[in-house]
């Protein structure tokens, strides 16, 4: 008799246990090593993210480094050929044994190849050997002076609006003429501190901080300052205030070298090269450095000039009358080392263009101011950052059409004015300023 002896159920069922548990176990390991190399090359990229990083950080440090060169004129430790102007800036370390170094380039550093270009090409040196390169590119241009519409430039300065009517606003001047119904809300009034008795800022006010940490405005009932969106009810918007004041100061530097001396005209004079591009200097021949233009005497500005003038500036001033005329191919930029007095019939630009008329204060202390009492608008800026600005005007026609930048800048009662700031002011640049360059763009190549 034969036995046949059964398998166990159980037995069958242990089997199936381990292969379904090994099974999982493959699954769970290809899952964990997938996670592994997930994190794993996660890391990798967030490490070369914060190593790109900290690639246009240090080029950006290069771009700074080219910048004050280019400003001071100071070129030790580049290597300087046929215009271009290199330098290696080494030495920097960071954790996880990462170094770095950045390789500058500036191409015209002396203007002789045109546009002042700068390339700052940083490269970032890992533990592991292999690099992060970052490579940012831009053209050096020279900083705007006139950013604001109003502007105190002195240490304690202060905007002082007592004028009766007094609006200040925004146009541009690119997009055509002044028209009060369409005027914008860019226009900025800055200083220590600014007071306001009846005018209208349509804009902002900056100043630093008071001792209450505030905007140090100070304002009347009938003052406003408004901005597009703010509510009719409320005349003084608080987020149109800004206690993070910026004002361009830059040197004025009285132009030298030879040029044509004039005196101030008894009656016509004309000036510059009309259709010219290249400015003409003209100095002052009065033995006292005035240039007083009175009565019938009318200066003609025909093309581009410079007139450089170490006394005192006066048109129309105690006989009234005198005026100037810059023509439609004109421009004018006047040095003062005195005081500036234009009343009688003042200055008509006929460009209407802001940048084509400019009167820069060049004393180095104070006491002496620029004033305006002239029904004549003015088309133009002023920048006297160690002489005061008055603007009184004379009627209701007096405005100006630009920017205003003084040690303290004072609109007294009675008199009707108006600074409708040119916004196209914060794109031009004047010969006559020693604007450093600055970096409103750049470009990046990631390699």
């Amino acid at each position: 008799m034969s036995l046949q002896r059964k398998a166990s159920p159980l037995f069958g069922q242990r089997g199936s246990a381990l292969l379904a548990a090994l099974c999982f176990a493959a699954v769970l390991g290809l899952s964990l090593a997938s996670y592994l190399a997930l994190t794993y090359q996660s890391l990798s990229i967030s490490n070369r993210n914060m190593q790109g990083t900290r690639g246009i950080e240090l080029a950006e440090t290069g771009l700074e480094e080219a910048l004050y060169s280019l400003n001071k004129s100071t070129w030790t430790g580049w290597t300087l050929s046929s215009g271009v102007a290199r330098m290696t800036l080494s030495g920097f370390n960071y954790d996880s044994g990462v170094t770095g170094s950045v390789d500058l380039t500036v191409n015209s550093y002396d203007g002789s190849l045109g546009a002042r270009t700068i390339t700052a090409a940083s490269t970032l040196t890992l533990a592991d050997g292999t690099t992060v390169n970052r490579t940012l590119s831009t053209s050096a241009t020279s900083a705007a002076l006139f950013t604001n519409a109003v502007a105190a430039t002195g240490t304690s300065g202060v905007v002082n609006i007592s004028s009766g009517g007094g609006l200040i606003d925004s146009y541009n001047s690119t997009a055509g003429n002044y028209t009060a119904g369409t005027a914008g809300f860019s226009s900025i009034v800055t200083g220590a501190s600014v007071k306001m008795t009846t005018a209208q800022i349509k804009g902002y006010v900056a100043t630093p901080p008071n001792a209450s940490g505030n905007v140090a405005l100070s304002y009347a009932s009938a003052a406003k300052l408004i901005g597009p969106t703010t509510p009719t009810t409320l005349k003084i918007d608080p987020a149109r205030q800004s206690t993070s004041p910026y004002q361009n100061s830059f040197d004025v530097k009285t132009p030298t070298g030879a040029g044509t001396s004039i005196s101030a005209p008894t009656g016509s004079l004309r000036i510059g090269t009309s259709g010219g591009t290249v400015e003409t200097f003209y100095g002052t021949l009065d033995g006292s450095g005035n240039f007083d233009i009175e009565n019938s005497g009318v200066l003609y500005v025909d093309g581009p000039v410079v007139l450089v003038i170490p006394g005192n500036f006066y048109v129309g001033a105690y006989y009234g009358g005198g005026s100037i005329v810059i023509g439609s191919g004109g421009s004018l930029q006047v040095f003062v080392g005195g005081y500036s007095y234009i009343a009688g019939n003042g200055i008509t630009n006929t460009t209407k263009l802001a940048k084509n008329c400019a009167i820069f204060g060049t004393n180095t202390v104070s006491g002496y101011y620029c004033l305006f009492y002239t029904a004549t608008p003015y088309y133009g800026v002023v920048y006297t950052p160690k002489s005061d600005v008055y603007l009184y005007g004379y009627g209701s026609t007096f405005s100006v059409y630009g920017s205003v930048a003084g040690r303290n800048v004072y609109a007294y009662p009675n008199s009707y004015f108006g600074v409708h700031y040119d916004t196209d002011l914060r794109n031009t640049t004047f010969s006559g300023i020693d604007t450093p360059y600055a970096v409103s763009n750049w470009t990046e190549t990631t390699n």
